[in-house]
C-alpha cells in the first residue's frame, strides 16, 4: 500500500481459476471486484490478450472488459475511491 496514495499495489503472484496468467491485478473492495491484466496469449477467451478485465467476486461473472492494445508491464493500481486505474 502507497502510504500518502492509499492504492494497493499488486506486489506477489495472484492466480486466478481461469485459464489466464495474469501480470497484474488490483482489487476493489467498495465494488467487490477484481480487476485483472492479461498477458499477450490467454487461454481462456473471456480475458481477451492486452486487456484488462473485471471479475465480480461475488457472482464470478467476467466483465467489463478494457482492451489496451499492448501488454501492460507494472502492477495495476486503484485509487482508494476506486475511481482511478493506473498501471
Amino acid at each position: 500500500m502507497n502510504a500518502q496514495s492509499r492504492p494497493v499495489f499488486d506486489v506477489t503472484y495472484c492466480p486466478v481459476v481461469y485459464n489466464v496468467q495474469p501480470t497484474g491485478v488490483a482489487l476493489d473492495k467498495s465494488r467487490n471486484r477484481l480487476y485483472v491484466a492479461t498477458p499477450p496469449q490467454s487461454g481462456d477467451s473471456r480475458f481477451p490478450p492486452n486487456s484488462v478485465v473485471a471479475l465480480d467476486l461475488r457472482t464470478g461473472n467476467v466483465g467489463p472488459i478494457l482492451r489496451t492494445g499492448s501488454m501492460l508491464w507494472i502492477s495495476l493500481s486503484l485509487m482508494t475511491a476506486a475511481h482511478c486505474m493506473w498501471s
